[in-house]
């Protein structure tokens, strides 16, 4: 029985592999479609945002309505708690994005932002700990968590294993002085190595810059973990960054945006 067995075992294989097969070439071929659909997007935006210039007034009109301005001292105050946060589980929790850019440019938040922005490298060992402390923080309103697609994943085998899928937590928290009664949310980003790139994202697209090296300033009385190469790392993601620009859409915007990493992308 043992021999029959081992005797049809070839050609009950070979349907697998076939399917196997099939599928690699598949994904392969999603894989350069994407890879030519991007490059097509980096060539043709430029050229269509002369031909038609941005709307700004009507996004800014759209975000407005979305989403409330931040309250800069209560959300100065919740920065400086996350940190105290990072810090008492010995997490490596750092500025980014909006966060790191008013910060660098005004020293403060930016009176126009609607949300902090911080990261935390999947491999830092207390990153759990850390999401846990803020989980059960006192003040925490609600928690959010957008994750990465199963196509994104399967297009993308670059993309290393995430705790849950997750790219991004959006926490809501109370002022902790009961100062300002709106909630202030707080993204906080998985950074990820990839490609010689640091990488975070979110399900829609992806953000790559400088691998990313950390260094405790002092800003404002509080003593914040913040890019050493920040300068390099805003420059990456926003371009002439000492220019305000109030109104920002971040897919089209940002330099080092990666809009296209699965069909959903295309759509959008």
């Amino acid at each position: 029985m043992n021999e029959q067995a081992r005797a049809h075992a070839p050609g009950a294989s070979a349907p697998s592999l076939i399917i196997r097969a099939g599928l690699f070439a598949l994904r392969m071929g999603l894989i350069v479609m994407l890879f030519c659909a991007a490059t097509a997007q980096a060539l043709a935006l430029p050229l269509i945002g002369r031909l038609f210039p941005f709307d700004t007034a009507r996004v800014s009109s759209r975000r407005a309505g979305r989403r409330e301005t931040l309250d800069v001292s209560a959300g100065w105050r919740i920065l400086v708690e996350v940190q105290r946060v990072a810090d008492s589980v010995g997490a490596q929790v750092f500025a980014i994005s909006g966060t790191l850019l008013g910060i660098e440019r005004h020293g403060r938040l930016l009176a126009h932002d609607v949300d902090i922005d911080v990261g935390v490298n999947l491999g830092d060992p207390a990153m759990m700990r850390f999401l846990d402390a803020l989980n059960h923080h006192s003040h925490l309103v609600k928690v959010t968590r957008t994750r990465i697609g199963k196509i994104e994943k399967w297009l993308n085998p670059w993309v290393p294993a995430l705790p849950d899928d997750v790219l991004v937590y959006a926490y809501a928290f109370k002022d902790p002085e009961g100062l300002s009664h709106q909630p202030i949310t707080l993204d906080v980003f998985v950074h990820f190595p990839a490609l010689g790139y640091d990488v975070h994202g979110i399900d829609l697209r992806l953000w790559i810059n400088t691998p990313i090296a950390l260094s405790r300033q002092h800003v404002n009385g509080a003593s914040l973990l913040l890019p050493s190469n920040r300068q390099v790392y805003l420059t990456e993601n926003y371009g002439d960054y000492r220019q305000e620009k109030v109104v920002f859409e971040n897919a089209v915007d940002c330099p080092n945006a990666v809009n296209l990493y699965g069909p959903r992308c295309v759509i959008w």
